[in-house]
């Protein structure tokens, strides 16, 4: 967890936190608001990375990681930082198996992140049939080769 030092006017979750969270000091050297950065560690299997990180692989495991991202990590992350911010100041970044992971956390839970950031998405992640009155704004890009 990367906590900026001016009060967090905003909160990043990700997925494969272990290369996200030191992002934090291009953060601040940015001009941007104060934002603290979440990183959840990913699994270096692939196999089971994507089946934590889409349910089409593997539902139940799927809900399980979820839960562990929305809630556990949550309330770990408040009561570590004491940071508690409106789902419009928390956004859900990933990138790859991790993008499908944002876009399927941030569809899902509108009521906690306000934004998705995805970095090429991998295809697995599909939203179920009936999409919601209100979804989070969704910042979406795809890295060239």
């Amino acid at each position: 967890m990367y906590v900026p030092p001016d009060p967090p006017e905003a909160v990043v979750f990700a997925g494969d936190g272990q290369g996200i969270s030191q992002w934090g000091g291009f953060l601040e050297a940015a001009d941007v608001p104060s934002t603290m950065i979440v990183g959840v560690h990913g699994l270096a299997d692939e196999t089971l990375r994507l089946e934590e990180y889409s349910p089409v692989f593997d539902a139940e495991r799927f809900a399980a990681h979820e839960r562990f991202f929305v809630e556990d990590v949550g309330r770990w992350a408040r009561s570590r930082s004491g940071v508690a911010l409106a789902a419009e100041r928390t956004a859900v970044f990933g990138v790859s198996a991790g993008g499908e992971l944002a876009l399927a956390l941030g569809l899902r839970h509108p009521d906690v992140y306000g934004a998705v950031f995805c970095g090429s998405p991998g295809a697995g992640y599909k939203p179920t049939g009936v999409m919601l009155s209100s979804v989070p704004l969704m910042v979406a890009w795809a890295f060239g080769r």
